[in-house]
Parts: C-alpha cells; structure tokens; sequence
C-alpha cells in the first residue's frame, strides 16, 4: 500500500486525526469533507484537499511526504495555484505538509519563505510524534506509520488495546484503521497471519464491535433495501455488501455477521463493481448487409 494511499483512507475514514495534528478542534472535521483531485493539463495530484461545507471557512492543502522530492515546495505551491486558477474559487486556504522525518523536508526557499511566516504554508515533520506522550489516540495511530519496525509490534499492540477502550463506532473503527496500518507496516505478511500475530479475532469479539458492526449491518440492509429492488432477505444482505466494504468491513468479517459465505461476498462485491462499469454507453453494432 503506498503512504499517500494510507494516509488518504485515514484521513477520509478519520479525519479528525488531521484536524488533532494541526492543533484545531477534532469537532471542525465534521464541516469537511476530504478529496483527492487531478490538476487537469498538468502531471499533478494533490494527496488530499479538506474542502469545508462553509465557504467562509478555509481549504486545507495537505502532501504527505515519504519519499526525498527536490523542489517539493516549489511543486506544492504550483499545485495550489493551478487548483485556484482552475477551479475559481475564492476562499481562503492554508497548506500543510507532513514529512515522516526532518530529513526528508528540503527547506523552505526563500521566495515563499513569507508563507511560512504568515502561517500560510505549514509543514509538520510526524517523527516528533515520538517524542510525545498522551496523546489522542488518533495520533498514536500517525505515530505507529512512523515507528520503525523493530517496535512495530508493540506499538500496535498498545494502540490496539486503547483502541479497545474506545466506545460504539468509533471502537469499530478505529481498529480496522490499525488494520490498515498493520498491512501497510508488515507487508510481507497476510491478513491471516496479521490476525495471528496480533490476536485481532479478539479484539472483534467484543460487545461494543458487535454491536457496531450491527448497527452497520442494519443501515446496510436499509440501503440495500432502498436502492434495490426490494428483494428477499438473502438478496437485501447481497445488496448490503458494497456499502458495508465502503465502511471498511472486510470480507471474512461481512460474511460471518451476514450469514454468507466468503465467495457469496466476494461475488456480490463482483457483481456490483461490472454493474457500475456496466452503465457507460456503448455504441451499438451497425448491421451489416446480408446479417
């Protein structure tokens, strides 16, 4: 899994964990909604725009850097201003980029070294998350991206059992989001051999998880109810598959809580993603004479 990709599902499945690590209040997070946008005619993408439901609110610009990038500046700043002068939006905005560790930030040159200053363009290096203690435990989760993997696995497993302490859906959450950091972090191991290592059965079987997962299930079935053609029971859980796989419930946990086998799941998900590329138009066959 690459980091931008990482960081994109964190932060669209969690994103008050960006709004904890810029200093502002978690409950901003609930006024905005993350994207991931091509600059059209350029060979930009920008890793994720917060773009708030209140225009008098700001944008937030963020690039995630892994990775040493000459010019990375230069090239955010030129990915900012085509994104303005494409889009025509006028509002104001702030940029923030996270380097994993001091070494990988070029420094700030001096033409928009006024940026800097005026708290336009921000830069936050997550190595120094490290060195903090009490944390929100979204920040732990940043923290374990970082954390060599010598001490991975501890760090996890701390992470996981706070995570456990969480309440409703935000227990569920959580730790399927140290899931995806666990793939990202051991990616020469499987899923089953992560669940293994890990005890992650254990920390699904709670009450709380359950219950969440419940709850999950019956909004699924509701929409699967609504958006599709009102079918039997069996049907209305195949039709709740890709809305409960967009929360980000896997396979093996949809099938147990629904009843269905794994290849039940996998088909439906299957059935759904041809459907969806199904609805293009296609030019029909001009018959030939003689046909």
């Amino acid at each position: 899994m690459k980091t931008d990709a990482l960081f994109y599902s964190l932060f669209s499945n969690r994103p008050e964990i960006f709004f904890e690590l810029i200093g502002s209040s978690p409950r901003d997070a609930k006024s905005y909604r993350l994207e991931a946008l091509e600059i059209k005619q350029t060979s930009y993408r920008l890793d994720g725009i917060f773009r708030p439901d209140d225009p008098e609110q700001p944008i937030y610009f963020v690039e995630v850097v892994f990775q040493g990038q000459e010019h990375f500046y230069e090239r955010f700043c030129a990915k900012i201003l085509d994104y303005f002068d494409q889009k025509h939006e006028s509002q104001r905005w702030y940029a923030w980029a996270l380097f994993a560790s001091r070494s990988l930030d070029p420094g700030i040159p001096l033409q928009i070294e006024h940026s800097i200053k005026e708290g336009v363009l921000n830069r936050y290096h997550l190595e120094d998350l490290r060195r903090q203690n009490d944390l929100p435990l979204g920040l732990e989760l940043l923290r374990l991206i970082v954390t060599p993997e010598r001490e991975s696995e501890d760090e996890a497993r701390r992470v996981l059992r706070r995570a456990r302490e969480e309440a409703g859906a935000q227990q569920k959450e959580m730790i399927e989001s140290v899931e995806t950091v666990l793939v990202y972090k051991f990616p020469q191991l499987g899923r089953k051999e992560l669940e293994r290592m890990f005890d992650l059965a254990a920390f699904r079987d709670t009450a709380v998880y359950r219950e969440a997962f419940t709850e999950g299930e019956a909004e699924g079935e509701k929409w699967g109810k609504r958006e599709g053609e009102k079918k039997g029971k069996r049907e209305g859980k195949l039709d709740a598959v890709p809305f409960l796989l967009e929360l980000g419930a896997s396979e093996e946990q949809i099938a147990v809580n629904l009843s269905l086998n794994v290849e039940e799941v996998r088909a439906a998900a299957l059935a759904h993603s041809k459907k969806s590329s199904s609805r293009k138009p296609r030019s029909r066959r001009r018959q030939q004479p003689g046909e």
